[in-house]
């Protein structure tokens, strides 16, 4: 496990696979990046990497949904001000390792991605349909670009 903290945000991750490498300095200034961004100032973010089981088993636990999925983001706590957050993003590394293959950017990219996405989750950002998708993704890529990361954008 890996702790960092900055600004009052301490951000946790845990990288329980073996699929895609983890790079937790990026990981972490992706979070701050799209947090601090949202107007959030102080609070605690947990990230899991995990398997596509473990993922699988979450999904369905605690969203009722069969099968595996990319991300999957639980507010804990938000102030009405929206400066304090609590949270956890579960990201499934093997997902993101499968997508790779198809997109023009390597698996750790496509990891960040999906870590982008549980953030701007935690922040009340939906993907309910088409259009909220697209929105969310391009933030999340042009975040991604922020923090130094190019994401190939034709994949979203």
């Amino acid at each position: 496990m890996s702790k960092t903290s900055s600004a009052n945000i301490q951000i946790n991750t845990a990288n329980l696979q073996s699929e895609v490498e983890c790079d937790h300095e990026l990981v972490f200034k992706t979070i701050k990046s799209i947090l601090t961004s949202g107007g959030v100032k102080r609070g605690e973010v947990s990230v899991a990497l995990v398997s596509d089981k473990e993922c699988g088993d979450l999904n369905s636990r605690f969203l009722g949904r069969e099968g595996t999925t990319d991300v999957i983001a639980f507010t804990y706590t938000k102030k009405d001000d929206g400066d304090y957050l609590e949270g956890e993003i579960v990201v499934n590394a093997a997902e993101a390792l499968r997508k790779s293959e198809m997109v023009a950017h390597d698996a750790i990219t496509e990891l960040l991605l999906y870590v982008a996405h549980g953030a701007l989750h935690l922040l009340g950002w939906e993907d309910e349909n088409e259009g909220l998708r697209i929105a969310m993704n391009t933030h999340a890529a042009e975040m991604l670009l922020r923090c130094g990361v190019e994401v190939d954008v034709s994949s979203l």
